[in-house]
């Protein structure tokens, strides 16, 4: 029995006061990437906007997000056009390097850039920031 029919037998064989036990479940494909299948429970007065349903099944898939639009990120924190392009390549995962490399600036100058964005973002990281501004995409 594979961990997604179990999760079904649990669904239909859990009492509705129980909450329903399930960690998620990686769905492994051949020609794509995987897809993380996590249950949502569905409780008390919500239930009856969902037709009675006891879960939601919520599919993640892994593959990577595209860019978040250099305009929006801008409008979000108040960034130059210049900061806002350097942003949304860094959050596609390019390094400064790569990045400056990309835009035709010196490094020093992404450097300044980055710099001025932490301020603006409150980011202290990159990795940080790439979390925040991937949110956008």
């Amino acid at each position: 029995m594979t961990r997604l029919d179990q999760l079904i037998s649990a669904v239909r064989s859990t009492p509705d006061a129980s909450a329903i036990p399930a960690s998620p479940i990686l769905i492994r494909r051949t020609t794509k990437p995987p897809v993380v299948l996590r249950i949502l429970p569905v409780d008390g007065a919500a239930r009856s906007v969902f037709l009675g349903a006891r879960a939601m099944l919520i599919l993640s898939n892994l593959i990577p997000r595209p860019a978040p639009d250099p305009a929006l990120i801008g409008q979000a924190f108040d960034l130059t056009p210049a900061e806002s392009r350097l942003a949304a390549l860094l959050a596609t995962g390019a390094s400064l390097a790569s990045a400056s490399e990309h835009l035709r600036i010196s490094r020093e100058t992404a450097r300044n850039h980055l710099k001025s964005i932490f301020s603006k973002t409150g980011a202290h990281r990159q990795s940080e920031l790439v979390t925040l501004v991937s949110q956008l995409a």
